[in-house]
């Protein structure tokens, strides 16, 4: 059982870095339009983009600091989370006015006990739908991520190092995955960075519809 003392994996990694630098793009996308939102007088539809711009600017800082630690158990939820805030704001994408679902959420009404516009429950199911038409990939993506957010197989398969030609199970405890191949990271890091972009471009749409309904007053 280890638990290594391995330099940053970036460092060591200088190919991965590149997931890094656009991920810090996207980060620097969020906070602008963010500004940009701000500049006039605020919709009730802002107020709930905002709080999605501030949880996956979070996100986002949160992921890249673990990964660099090699912390792969930890890192790993936040591609779910991050998944949670792109089909809620497609959702909300859909909407011509946030007033009724920020009215419910911020009395603290979960989203699961709101009626969609097609008044069918906004659980993550009917999220996921309304997702998908724009993003193919949420499913499968969904169901993945999923399994790092509960106990499953995954766990059982990130602590372990079979070496085939000895015949051995190595069992790797810490929270430093160092025994992970590259390619490991790799995926991790591409299927956030694929979410996160997904994210930002409907933040920034946002952002071309509030120009457009607020360019007269």
């Amino acid at each position: 059982m280890t638990d290594y003392n391995e330099k940053p994996l970036f460092e060591k990694y200088l190919d991965l870095a590149k997931y890094r630098n656009k991920l810090n793009i996207n980060l620097e996308r969020q906070h602008e339009a963010a500004t940009i939102i701000a500049a006039k007088y605020w919709l009730n539809m802002d107020m709930l983009i905002f709080a999605f711009i501030d949880r996956s600017i979070s996100l986002i800082n949160g992921f890249i600091t673990l990964v660099d630690d090699w912390n792969y158990i930890a890192s790993a939820p936040f591609v779910r989370m991050q998944l949670d805030n792109l089909i809620r704001l497609a959702y909300l994408a859909s909407l011509k006015d946030g007033k009724d679902i920020y009215d419910k959420t911020i009395e603290g009404i979960h989203w699961r006990s709101i009626k969609a516009k097609n008044g069918k429950l906004l659980t993550d199911t009917e999220l996921r739908k309304y997702a998908t038409k724009y993003y193919s990939w949420i499913d499968e993506v969904y169901e993945k991520a999923s399994g790092f957010i509960h106990f499953s197989d995954r766990h059982l398969l990130i602590m372990t190092n079979e070496d085939s030609n000895k015949g051995q199970v190595e069992i790797s405890i810490g929270h430093q995955a160092t025994h992970l191949n590259k390619e490991d990271w790799k995926d991790l890091l591409s299927i956030f960075l694929k979410i996160t972009e997904a994210t930002t471009d409907v933040i920034r749409g946002w952002v071309q519809r509030k120009q457009a309904i607020t360019s007269d007053k």
